[in-house]
């Protein structure tokens, strides 16, 4: 899997901030709030994340995104440092510095590209969005607000205004029909008056001719 490039992680992580506390919405006044995905939801939506086709064959996003999760459900959040995911997820050495190691870094750029793919494809339809905001390790969990609109059927036409487009194509039709009507008539008269004047005009001009005289 391919780096991602995206703006670089700082380890600073919000202190108020609990991972399984997410509302899935913002309720109306006087209606009630949907509960966050609980702990047994949140691992059934990861366990189909780590065996689906953009995380089966990439172990060390498996093994940073389990371990991110579990130390949230755990309540260890404010664990979740460059230097604790490098020796505990990553199997880096306890000497390992994140100011001279960027692995940290450059896996958490491709694991978020990961997620990103996954729920756009074939995790459209997981129940719970488990994520991780850039500027820190510790991962989000939500429901999935799946996109009704894609699958809901088109709406079916009234019998009214059924009723209304076929009185509208009679009217057209007999509109058009007079129309043709009308131009008929105006050109068959038109024919015969022509004829009738050149007639008129040669019986009128000997008596022209004579007055002249």
């Amino acid at each position: 899997m391919s780096a991602v490039d995206c703006s670089e992680l700082s380890d600073a992580q919000p202190r108020s901030r609990n991972p399984t506390i997410q509302p899935t919405s913002s309720a109306a006044p006087g209606c009630a709030v949907a509960p966050a995905p609980g702990s047994e939801d949140i691992r059934n939506a990861l366990e189909q994340i780590l065996f689906s086709s953009v995380f089966s064959s990439c172990e060390r996003l498996r093994a940073f995104l389990s371990f991110i999760v579990e130390s949230a459900l755990a309540g260890r959040s404010a664990s979740l440092k460059a230097y604790t995911i490098a020796v505990d997820a990553l199997e880096r050495n306890t000497n390992f510095d994140p100011s001279r190691d960027a692995i940290v870094r450059v896996e958490a750029t491709r694991l978020r590209a990961a997620l990103a793919r996954y729920y756009k494809r074939e995790g459209s339809t997981n129940p719970v969005l488990i994520t991780m905001p850039a500027g820190s390790y510790v991962p989000q969990f939500a429901w999935n607000r799946i996109d009704l609109q894609a699958h809901r059927k088109p709406t079916a036409f009234k019998p009214d205004i059924l009723a209304e487009c076929r009185h509208l194509r009679l009217l057209v039709r007999e509109v058009t029909k007079t129309i043709d009507d009308i131009s008929e008539r105006m050109n068959a008269p038109q024919s015969g008056s022509t004829k009738r004047s050149e007639r008129v005009v040669g019986q009128r001009w000997p008596a022209l001719e004579y007055r002249r005289g």
